[in-house]
């Protein structure tokens, strides 16, 4: 078989955001390089992404190598039944040794230049019968310009207000004047203390947002909007919601009219900040056991619509939304069903591939309820409730604590 690559690039909304500052820059809007250091994760934080992207050799099959962006050691990786433990490499992506077909975390403009083959023209598109490992290798690769737009906060917020299932109060600000006209005009209501968060139009894992309440700015959160404002020509406006749930829903976009394979609904596990902590999925041939009818239905409907506005941006992939309850202003429970827009890999799809293959080699348990857990190495080392099997997939190391298993 060819040599295909796994590249583990979770940072590519920073690569999303330095393209946006290129153009902008090029349009005269900015005086933000692409370059700027501002856009660069921590060091500390690329470690961690690194660690987590090696998760993504749920994907791979013998042969098969995963690059992540800072080095992670293979002694983290533990042997699991059923899973490859593929070569792994790190650096400058140029300076990789060619491969047959490349399989990336995000769509972008570094990944494009490779040079690749996207999809072999012999190969038919992705059965629904067919595991899900492979449909997500059948699937055409967007063009990076695609990719980008899909990510864009904006296009989620577009795509809200056409459905009529936008937050109040959400709207993209691109001035301080403009923050401070919305924010005096109740742009913030919506929530019950007022709370409300500025995300850029490139982010993830709550990085590059700034979370403040009431109607005033003043001090050190001026200066950060100012900031923000400065390197991404535009911000998110929402109302901070007091979120019950959250939930998330995988599909697979293969058709130019939007078509998508609805892989269903996951429950997620979030920190007091928004933060992601984690995956569960129900118990195989259990739908959507967290919604109610009506809530499926409505979120079934945003799938529609959103494949549907991807792919006449010309995306195709794995696509995920994010989705939650929360208790609004009058402390009424509401569903929102369209909270985030991912136009790439998530973990949601990851746990499914990994649940789709402990199932298939018939592990003890795993057809019941699954959990894809991350967090640190002192939680991974807790006692397990009885009768729980933990399954580790990545190890903390005395430098790096990030640690990552399984559940069921």
């Amino acid at each position: 078989m060819a040599a295909r690559r796994i590249l583990g690039n979770l940072d590519c909304e920073v690569s999303f955001a330095r393209a946006a500052a290129h153009s902008r820059r090029d349009q005269g809007e900015t005086t933000a390089a692409p370059g700027d250091s501002r856009f660069s994760l921590p060091i500390g934080v690329e470690k961690a992404i690194s660690a987590y992207a090696t998760l993504l050799r749920a994907f791979t099959r013998e042969g098969d190598r995963l690059w992540t962006p800072q080095p992670v050691n293979p002694a983290r990786v533990p042997q699991v039944p059923g899973l490859q433990c593929p070569p792994l490499e790190s650096g400058a992506l140029e300076r990789l040794s060619a491969c047959a077909e490349v399989l990336a975390w995000g769509g972008t403009q570094e990944v494009e230049s490779l040079g690749a083959e996207q999809k072999p023209s012999e190969r038919e598109p992705p059965s629904p019968k067919c595991p899900l490992q492979d449909a997500v290798w059948a699937l055409d690769r967007p063009p990076a310009s695609a990719a980008m737009k899909a990510n864009h906060r904006g296009v989620c917020l577009e795509v809200a207000g056409s459905l009529g299932v936008a937050l109040g109060g959400a709207k993209l600000l691109r001035s301080v004047g403009e923050l401070e006209a919305h924010l005096g005009h109740g742009g913030a209501s919506a929530s019950p203390s007022e709370s409300w968060v500025l995300k850029a139009p490139f982010s993830a894992a709550g990085r590059s947002r700034l979370l403040e309440r009431g109607r005033h700015l003043a001090g050190p959160s001026l200066r950060r909007v100012e900031r923000l404002l400065e390197l991404h020509g535009e911000l998110l406006f929402e109302p901070w919601m007091a979120r019950t749930e959250d939930f998330g829903c995988c599909a697979l976009l293969d058709d130019v009219d939007g078509g998508c394979r609805d892989l269903g609904v996951h429950l997620q596990a979030v920190d007091r900040g928004g933060v992601f902590r984690g995956i569960v999925l129900a118990p195989r041939g259990s739908e959507s056991p967290w919604l109610t009818s009506g809530e499926r239905e409505l979120l079934e409907k945003v799938l529609t619509g959103v494949g549907v506005h991807l792919g006449r941006l010309g995306y195709r992939g794995p696509v995920g939304i994010d989705c939650w309850r929360y208790r609004d202003a009058a402390g009424a429970v509401k569903f929102h069903p369209l909270g985030e827009i991912n136009a790439r890999m998530t973990f949601g799809l990851i746990a499914r591939v990994l649940a789709e293959q402990l199932r298939t080699e018939g592990t003890r348990g795993a057809e019941d309820e699954v959990r894809l857990r991350l967090g640190r190495g002192e939680e991974l080392r807790q006692p397990a409730p009885s009768g729980t099997t933990v399954l580790p997939l990545l190890m903390p190391s005395a430098a790096e604590p990030s640690a990552a298993w399984l559940e069921f």
